[in-house]
């Protein structure tokens, strides 16, 4: 879907919450989430709380919750490690 090429990095809550409305319309009965919603989904818990994102964004908790504990157990939180040299 071309729209959703259109989530910034750091969505806003609103914005993600109108491309999850247009996906919705637009999209084939049944079909799995697209990986940049949830994406932009758990971008937002830095700043929401789970159970807040799921409610607006209409996502169930338990697979939002589980994505965010899988993210955290990837290792992928972002940092990078540097060795410093003294």
């Amino acid at each position: 879907m071309n729209s959703l090429k259109s989530l910034p990095h750091h969505p806003s809550l609103e914005h993600t919450k109108k491309e999850i409305q247009q996906w919705r319309k637009t999209r084939k009965r049944r079909s799995r989430i697209p990986e940049e919603i949830w994406e932009a989904a758990l971008s937002l818990t830095t700043r929401y709380s789970i159970n807040h994102v799921s409610k607006e964004l209409k996502l169930n908790y338990r697979d939002l919750r589980n994505r965010m504990e899988d993210k955290e157990c990837s290792g992928d939180n972002g940092f990078v490690e540097v060795e410093l040299r003294g």
